[in-house]
């Protein structure tokens, strides 16, 4: 029992510094082996719960091994009747732990299989509203070509009906004018 304590309180303080405790007790140096010894102390205060409860179930271990000393006499002949409903019982008793277990298996892989139906479901959806946004843009886009082509051939008719004015004007007059017509679609004619 007291090389479990120790064995025990050095792999808690050893886990809880993060540090093998040997690499401590390797050199002669006074101060680390009185924080270690500090350390220990801290240790057996914060994990003696753990220990006292482990030892508590020491007279049940001591009862099992009085009965194990008892196996060890020579017995009864067993009823075959008892033999077999025991063996029928075990047997009972693994089918069930099989079938939970089953059980358990395929709870997980429904789950498993909703969730991947899920993220795919997510992954349809943000595709769907990606490719709805593509197409609003793209209407949008068009609809700005199709009003600056209106624009453009709107500006174009009224070039057009102010040269014919200035042209008719200029033909009355006799004279020619300093003005000029816009360019229309053409910049370059």
């Amino acid at each position: 029992m007291v090389y479990w304590y120790s064995t025990y309180l050095y792999e808690q303080a050893s886990a809880a510094t993060g540090v093998p405790l040997d690499q401590f007790l390797a050199g002669k140096d006074p101060e680390i082996s009185a924080e270690v010894d500090r350390t220990l102390a801290m240790a057996s205060q914060r994990f003696m719960p753990d220990i006292s409860a482990t030892f508590e179930g020491l007279p049940p271990i001591v009862m099992q091994a009085q009965q194990l000393l008892q196996q060890f006499k020579p017995q009864q002949p067993a009823d075959p009747t008892q033999v077999l409903m025991a063996e029928t019982q075990r047997k009972a008793q693994a089918d069930q732990a099989k079938a939970q277990a089953d059980q358990a298996r395929i709870g997980l892989e429904q789950a498993k299989m909703a969730s991947q139906t899920e993220i795919e479901n997510r992954r349809m959806e943000l595709e769907r509203l990606r490719i709805q946004r593509e197409m609003e843009l793209d209407a949008i886009k068009r609809q700005e070509r199709e009003m600056e082509l209106e624009a453009r051939m709107a500006m174009n008719r009224e070039d057009n009906m102010t040269a014919k004015e200035l042209a008719v004007f200029e033909a009355e007059q006799g004279i020619k004018t300093p003005y000029s017509t816009g360019r229309g679609i053409n910049p370059n004619p």
